[in-house]
């Protein structure tokens, strides 16, 4: 596991640039991405703190995604497929062939 940096202010594009960076240099490596900050997005603090607990524990438990198998590409406590594919509260691992080829996509889709 290696920090990167700590920021008291900024979004989840930083570290998923570096988590990008890190995986064209690395594609036969896995990566996580886990923050502790909530989210506009998700429920009440509780509730928000509750979801955090559960995903961080699925991502360092030998029994979940840093045991994820090989037919896997990506990891997380709960993963849902509407209104799009996504991870809930946007933690998860990832193998890095993924997280290039998912990203040089989405970029090439914006242009």
């Amino acid at each position: 596991c290696h920090h990167l940096e700590h920021f008291t202010e900024g979004d989840d594009f930083v570290a998923l640039t570096a988590l990008y960076d890190h995986c064209l240099s690395h594609p036969s490596h896995t990566v996580a991405f886990m923050h502790n900050h909530e989210s506009p997005l998700d429920g009440p603090p509780d509730q928000d703190s509750h979801l955090r607990k559960i995903n961080l524990q699925a991502l360092i438990d030998f029994d979940g995604c840093a045991t994820m198998p090989a037919s896997c590409n990506v990891c997380s406590a709960r993963f849902l497929p509407l209104p799009h594919f996504h991870s809930a509260g946007n933690m998860f691992a990832a193998r890095c062939e993924y997280v290039v080829n998912l990203i040089t996509l989405w970029c090439q889709c914006l242009r």
